[in-house]
């Protein structure tokens, strides 16, 4: 079993904690303030870090990591900026090594089924909402859109990058709140000649929980309830096959199980590490856009 070890002693880094040793001996535990010299010591006996920490430190330690030859798994969003993601990217390229970000939606099987769905069907998309909400979980420095409203800019940037979007863009964003807790975003994108509205809800302030993305085409709507015992459901607008096809049910809760195992995959072989770059740069390049164009 390869040795791994974990940055982060807080509640994600807790919750990772249980999942990492399924797959690897973890052979050290450490708080983001830990001396770097011991940081040093204990990457160079691993092949991978894994970092669960605030966003201002992941960029210091993913770096480090890489630079001492190891794989990086690395809590969402990847670092605070395009330019520190760039340098991420070429040096995990430099050391051959895989600097994996873990947008958890993005592997949840109900989203990525809907989106086969789409492909498969050809289908054309006339809108997009989703709506992602909690109390708590602030943290310094940084808004909802890094904590939760990522989830759903991740999806939409892989989206991009299998082909059913294209030439996606932040159109406004609105915090609701002046500590930027809660925010409306409102994205376009296209779909051939059509232009397709998008919008995110999300906020850390209510007082209910959901995590819900409708997907409305000229056809059909998906709809998927990452919180229901029955995720993904279709509701039919026009006469279509689909109508017929029974849906498989998945379980939600077992997402981060399959980040790791993508991660391990992905430091075996490859599989999609391209793919996962380019979509996890679009998501930071979205943040961004949301941050310039914020009201």
């Amino acid at each position: 079993m390869q040795k791994a070890v974990l940055i982060g002693r807080g509640y994600w880094g807790k919750i990772l904690h249980s999942y990492i040793q399924k797959h690897y001996e973890i052979c050290g535990i450490f708080g983001s303030d830990t001396q770097e010299q011991i940081l040093k010591q204990a990457l160079n006996k691993a092949e991978s870090a894994f970092i669960a920490t605030p966003l201002a430190s992941h960029f210091m330690l993913s770096k480090l990591a890489l630079e001492h030859h190891c794989n990086v798994f690395v809590e969402k969003p990847s670092c605070a900026t395009q330019d520190e993601f760039k340098t991420l990217q070429l040096l995990s390229k430099a050391h051959n090594k895989i600097f994996f970000t873990d947008y958890i939606y993005t592997l949840s099987q109900s989203i990525l089924y809907a989106m086969q769905m789409l492909q498969d069907d050809k289908a054309q998309i006339q809108a997009i909402e989703a709506t992602i909400t909690q109390y708590g979980n602030f943290y310094e420095n940084e808004s909802v859109l890094e904590v939760i409203g990522v989830h759903y800019l991740s999806v939409f940037a892989l989206m991009q990058e299998i082909g059913l979007l294209e030439n996606l863009c932040v159109q406004e964003c609105k915090f609701l709140d002046s500590k930027k807790q809660s925010a409306l975003l409102s994205l376009y994108a296209q779909q051939g000649k059509r232009q397709i509205p998008l919008k995110i809800l999300c906020s850390l302030l209510s007082n209910e929980k959901k995590r819900i993305l409708s997907i409305q085409t000229q056809d059909f709507t998906l709809h998927i309830d990452m919180l229901s015992q029955n995720p993904l459901q279709v509701y039919i607008i026009k006469q279509t096959p689909l109508q017929d096809k029974i849906l498989p049910i998945f379980d939600e809760s077992n997402n981060l199980n399959f980040a790791l195992k993508n991660f391990k995959d992905m430091c075996e072989n490859r599989h999609d590490y391209k793919r996962h770059l380019n979509f996890s740069q679009t998501t930071l390049n979205l943040l961004a856009q949301a941050h310039s164009k914020a009201i």
